[in-house]
């Protein structure tokens, strides 16, 4: 599965079976996680097996079950886009992988989640994993013409194709906040109003206009 298949064939799922993660699955996820923690000097932690951190209230409110599975993302108290924007590439390595996902920031009960986080760094979300009961269902989303701006002239297609993927990113409480501006110069810009988690958002959409738009073409303002 390509990430743009999985992109369309992604949606957020908060209930689990007991199924175990086979081995070789999570060696695959811990083997990007270590990439991207050198690369980013981030300190992402895989943990299977915990049947704690979903226990909260704002768990149970969120009808959260069955979660044993997850990824802690942590990083530097500054790095909120870049934290989004690589949560999203570990959440379509999930899908692509087989598994269901969903992206939780109050969810998640930091205090009782196994993770670990140093001086000067930020628990950001926890990306819960395993084998939904369901696949889930597609969110609403706003009329995409309210989500992009072009300077001048017209957009190019990878732009539109970029915007299309932008549209299925996840977002805190669907609120998708952002926008993102073709420059004059060919150059993008993405931009969010202020929001839970909106930079976070953000980076998670970045990531998705990548894959539609091709990084080929992407250069970021």
């Amino acid at each position: 599965m390509t990430e743009l298949e999985a992109i369309k064939s992604r949606h957020s799922v908060r209930q689990y079976k007991e199924d175990a993660i086979p081995e070789e699955i999570v060696k695959i996820l811990q083997d990007e996680i270590d990439i991207i923690n050198k690369e980013q000097g981030f300190n992402f932690q895989l943990v299977t097996n915990d049947p704690n951190a979903f226990t909260g209230f704002f768990a149970h409110y969120g009808n959260f079950t069955g979660v044993r599975n997850y990824i802690a993302i942590i990083a530097k108290k500054d790095k909120d886009i870049l934290a989004g924007y690589y949560t999203e590439k570990l959440v379509l390595e999930i899908q692509a992988l087989g598994l269901n996902s969903c992206i939780c920031a109050s969810s998640i009960s930091k205090s009782k989640a196994l993770a670990t986080v140093g001086k000067d760094e930020k628990f950001y979300l926890g990306v819960c994993f395993g084998y939904g009961v369901k696949q889930g269902v597609d969110h609403k989303n706003k009329p995409i013409e309210s989500l992009y701006e072009i300077e001048s002239g017209e957009a190019p297609e990878w732009f539109m194709k970029g915007m299309e993927c932008a549209l299925l990113a996840p977002t805190a409480i669907n609120q998708q906040k952002f926008k993102i501006i073709y420059k004059a110069d060919g150059k993008c810009k993405a931009i969010s109003k202020f929001g839970p988690c909106s930079k976070l958002d953000l980076g998670i959409v970045m990531y998705h206009f990548e894959i539609g738009a091709g990084k080929e073409n992407v250069i970021w303002e």
